[in-house]
């Protein structure tokens, strides 16, 4: 019996459809801000480049240009070949009807924000009330990554459109499970399919958290004809997208795709603390900061992890089964995910390299909020029909709320804003004349076809004397033959992908170039084109094959109409499904208002203002006082104050983060950059200086009557000792170098101290040394090994030492080297640590690692030397001999550690220094 749609049932579904659309037209009204599209990254700037070659592609009768021959100083890269092409299929088809590049991206986005909502709405109420699917809708598109970072600082649009396409995949999924019906198996296959044409590494990653969700169903409903169908759907969907990923990944060994894993990141650093996953995204609504909204912290959410805790609850009451395991179900994979982005993590990331392609941990985070929505769901579904209105609005405008200063983009002060008509092709602008870089297309270098020089790509070298194409589309060129005869050089990357005429044969030539080493019979012109690669040929039969089994499928689930199976709930029905829908409608007039206050406060207001603060006042709680660094003639800043962000007692490995206020008091003429050390004064050394701060205003434009907020971070190296130290702040610029500090011979203004947290030595222990020579001693302290690295003018010795139960004694280092016949060349002893902390009051059952700079004596014959390393007493003289854990190991002669150093001197010590230790 079909089933029967009454005039509630189609109320309800309006009214949940109504809410989505508003919700839509709020989330992305920073994108239609009349400046343009928001964007402080040079992603945007490459999304638009790409967009239009495509576009400009089209206008040649090219629908998918696999290779792009404007970029490169014209040599071109098989760009499109390897990278998903989704999103730009669709912004340059938007284009190519008139309208504009940067409009065309803005329809595509806030049409996909929509589809995501419609998705995200028809996956959850297969399980869960209206009311708990349109909460868990807006959690996610609400949610910090797209609000704060991806429409301020990263643009990356393809990641954006593939993470708002994988709601619309659990959909289909999940129906075609439940029903496996025609149109649910056609869904299916083309939102997975569109899944993998939108980004790369979010479809392997969305695929993964399919897989995950596949599993759970086949867990709790155990239905073999729905999970048999979702099946053979996904299997449809691989062999549709089979032109896409077949060739763009047995191709890569084609291409320079390492270059991508070149750019500088610190992997170990890129680790988030707990407090910085539950970290409040802060808005300074205060109309003398000149910059009010600070950058994206890419924390989890607050009301994520509101929902997170209430799904814990609300585990206690539930009566369902069913709805009880949805909400375990979601909050592990919450945790999961999370636990992947924290430094505990560290040795699965090592054990699996390919996780590295991911580049930034930070790209896990919407996956974890893909978890909190069932959780977030479920907890709403546990109270009562009639006092379910309250977990909705908490959970609801605890949403709204945290983005919504950050709905202004006026207020982004770090970000700017692309306002782009139209790209011109390289055809459309004369010579010298052309504004446009393409080789923002071209990302990286990944795309570098293999064999080919950067230098002379980037046009830094002359290239070869080479014949020039003239190119007729993307995958069609010819050029005009000299008449001499033998090998002939086109400028043109060679590829196997490209085919010339009949009778013409190209092979690679110099530089990567491609080799005409066969003419075609005319001889006066040689036409090429682009026949693709084998494995692109065999994807593409695969992809034929594939929509010929999608059509199949949907033919034979239309002849056999499935009954529909209900999710079967034990709990009695829903309130939501027989009355009216109140809650939705509490739900969409909240919506509407915060929509009607962001267009009213946008158009009658400077900005959501809650402070009007006069000239050097702060109203916010801040610690220390003001003080000047700098004078009239470097240009004079005031440091209103700060405010600690992390821990006062960091471990190493971590990030201290702190917040500055600055207010300039005069014009400044030039960009300055501020200072953050972890300082020691006694010894006048930096142990920590490599701080990183978030984009903010330059200083030459600074407004003396406001102030500016600096969030900096300090990554701790992982040898730092556990000792206390002086933050400490400065300002540095170009022309003057490091401004001056009153009372200060180091430029530095000291903040507070930090008291850097002992390690625990052992299995979890982050740095170990490279070179292992465990060894014992008599009071207690332990050594694990030593590194050793050579530099220009001097060696860096690490020892790692292990307190144990804490020594009686305070000990002092001796380093004697010794040349290949015994005789004292050098000393260098000294108390670990630089004295800062005696062994004595070393913390008990702790890493110790004192680094050592070895400066080599002036003239050093070349030869073989070696070190000596051990503890004495200073004041008794004597020694503490170190006890090897294996007797028989070579590392170690007379209580004492032997490093040996083989042809050694110091002239060109960085050339001719071969490390070694014991017998290697």
């Amino acid at each position: 019996m079909p089933k029967v749609f009454t005039s509630g049932h189609w109320f309800r579904t309006l009214a949940g459809i109504t809410f989505l659309v508003l919700l839509t037209l709020l989330l992305v009204g920073p994108l239609w801000h009349p400046q343009g599209i928001p964007g402080g990254n040079s992603d945007l700037r490459i999304h638009l480049h790409r967009a239009a070659a495509v576009e400009h592609s089209f206008e040649q009768g090219v629908f998918w240009p696999r290779w792009v021959p404007n970029v490169y100083q014209g040599l071109g890269a098989p760009v499109f070949h390897h990278y998903s092409p989704g999103l730009y299929w669709l912004v340059a088809a938007v284009h190519w009807i008139g309208i504009r590049l940067d409009t065309a991206f803005k329809i595509v986005i806030s049409c996909a924000f929509l589809l995501s909502g419609l998705g995200l709405y028809g996956w959850l109420q297969k399980t869960f009330s209206r009311s708990a699917a349109l909460v868990g809708s807006c959690l996610y598109l609400a949610q910090p990554h797209f609000i704060f970072a991806e429409y301020y600082y990263l643009g990356d649009y393809p990641q954006m459109l593939a993470l708002l396409l994988l709601p619309v995949c659990l959909w289909a999924v999940t129906a075609l499970h439940f029903q496996p019906n025609s149109w649910y198996w056609l869904s299916a296959v083309l939102a997975l399919s569109a899944l993998v044409f939108s980004h790369n590494l979010t479809a392997v990653m969305g695929a993964l958290v399919l897989l995950l969700h596949w599993l759970f169903l086949a867990f709790i409903y155990r239905r073999g004809g729905g999970l048999i169908v979702c099946a053979l759907a996904a299997v449809a969907a691989i062999l549709v997208t089979a032109a896409f990923w077949l060739p763009a990944l047995f191709d890569l060994p084609l291409v320079q795709f390492e270059n991508a894993l070149k750019v500088k990141i610190n992997y170990k650093a890129g680790f988030f603390s707990l407090r910085e996953l539950a970290s409040f995204q802060p808005a300074f609504l205060d109309s003398s900061a000149g910059n009010p909204l600070m950058p994206p912290s890419f924390s989890f959410g607050v009301v994520q992890w509101l929902a997170l805790i209430l799904c814990g609850v609300s585990l206690i009451f539930a009566r369902s089964r069913e709805r009880r395991l949805w909400g375990l179900a979601g909050s592990l994979l919450v945790l999961f995910f999370l636990a992947l982005t924290m430094p505990f993590s560290e040795p699965i990331w090592d054990s699996l390299p390919w996780l590295h392609f991911l580049q930034f941990r930070f790209r896990l985070l919407p996956f974890a909020t893909i978890g909190s929505l069932s959780a977030a769901a479920f907890a709403v579904d546990v109270w009562p029909g009639k006092r379910r209105w309250i977990p909705a609005l908490v959970l609801l405008f605890g949403s709204i709320l945290p983005p919504f200063p950050y709905l202004f983009p006026n207020l982004a002060s770090f970000t700017s804003f692309w306002s782009v008509e139209a790209i011109p092709g390289k055809s459309e602008i004369a010579g010298q004349e052309q504004a446009i870089d393409w080789d923002f297309i071209v990302g990286t270098g990944e795309f570098l076809v293999r064999g080919a020089e950067m230098e002379l790509a980037k046009g830094v070298k002359q290239g070869p004397d080479a014949t020039s194409l003239y190119w007729h589309s993307p995958h069609h060129a010819v050029a005009d033959l000299p008449s001499q005869s033998g090998p002939l050089l086109l400028q043109l990357h060679f590829h196997p992908g490209w085919a010339a005429e009949e009778g013409a044969l190209l092979e690679q030539g110099a530089s990567g170039w491609t080799q005409v080493t066969k003419r075609p019979e005319s001889g006066e012109q040689l036409d090429i084109r682009w026949a693709g690669t084998a494995s692109q040929r065999w994807g593409q039969h695969m992809s034929l094959f594939g929509v010929f089994a999608t059509a199949a499928g949907f033919a034979l689930l239309a002849r056999k109409r499935q009954p529909f199976v209900a999710v079967q709930r034990k709990e009695t029905p829903d309130v939501e499904s027989r009355n009216f829908p109140k809650v939705v409608v509490l739900m969409t007039v909240g919506v509407l208002l915060a929509l009607s206050a962001r267009y009213a406060v946008d158009q009658y207001s400077g900005g959501p203002y809650i402070w009007h603060s006069p000239p050097g006042h702060v109203p916010f709680s801040i610690q220390g006082g003001p003080a000047d660094i700098g004078d009239t003639s470097t240009g004079q800043m005031t440091l209103l104050g700060w405010k600690l962000l992390s821990s006062p007692t960091p471990k190493p490995g971590e990030s201290i983060i702190i917040r500055l206020f600055w207010r300039a008091n005069q014009k400044i003429d030039e960009d300055l950059h501020t200072l953050l050390h972890l300082y020691s004064p006694s010894l006048k050394h930096s142990w920590a200086a490599d701080a990183q701060g978030t984009i903010r205003i330059p200083t030459r434009i600074w407004d003396p009557e406001k102030y500016y907020i600096e969030t900096m971070f300090l990554p701790i190296p992982l040898d730092v000792p556990p000792l206390t130290f002086s933050l400490a702040a400065g300002l540095t610029s170009a022309t003057h170098g490091r401004l001056e500090v009153t009372g200060s011979d180091s430029g530095l203004l000291h903040l507070r101290d930090i008291e850097v947290a002992p390690v625990r030595p052992g299995i979890f222990q982050r740095l170990k040394p490279t070179t292992e020579s465990p060894a014992d001693t008599a009071d207690g302290i332990r050594l694990q090994g030593y590194d050793l690295d050579s530099q220009r003018e001097d060696l860096t010795l690490r020892l790692f030492w292990e307190s144990g139960d804490g020594a009686s004694n305070d000990w002092t280092t001796f380093i004697h080297m010794l040349d290949d016949s015994g005789e004292l060349v050098a000393q260098f002893d000294g108390p670990p640590l630089g004295g800062l902390l005696p062994t004595s009051q070393w913390h008990r059952d702790a890493l110790y690692i004192d680094r050592r700079e070895i400066t080599l004596p002036d003239g050093l014959v070349q030869g073989d030397y070696h070190l000596r390393v051990g503890l004495y007493n200073f004041a008794t003289g004597e020694r503490l001999p170190l006890r090897p854990r294996d007797a028989e190991d070579t590392q170690f002669e007379d209580g004492q550690l032997l490093v040996r150093l083989n042809s050694l001197s110091s002239e060109g010590l960085q050339d001719s220094c071969n490390i070694c230790s014991g017998d290697q």
